[in-house]
């Protein structure tokens, strides 16, 4: 992440990152993926090493997918569950053929 970007953890394992001012969306996907690295990374928890973390990341673009904050969530979510769905550790957009449901 950025110094200009924002993080919340939403609830349990959940959190919702704002990227401020992208310049595009391969950015987006440079920094999710500069993410899913860095939580890759093993490291040591209570004298076990070589832990590692794994995560799915959606992607939800404003104004493209939408012009306000909780459909914009609603949409980022929706595709995390189909980066879940496809395997987990990776990034997805959103985009009109992602089930809400999924």
């Amino acid at each position: 992440m950025r110094e200009s970007d924002i993080a919340a953890r939403v609830g349990g394992d959940e959190f919702n990152i704002a990227l401020i001012d992208i310049a595009s969306e391969q950015n987006a996907a440079e920094i999710s993926q500069g993410i899913l690295n860095a939580l890759g990374e093993p490291f040591t928890l209570r004298e076990k090493e070589g832990v590692r973390v794994a995560a799915s990341i959606g992607i939800a673009i404003y104004p493209t997918d939408s012009r306000d904050i909780e459909t914009l969530a609603i949409k980022a979510d929706a595709a995390m569950r189909r980066a879940k769905l496809n395997g987990g550790n990776k990034y997805t957009f959103f985009d009109q053929n992602v089930d809400y449901a999924a």
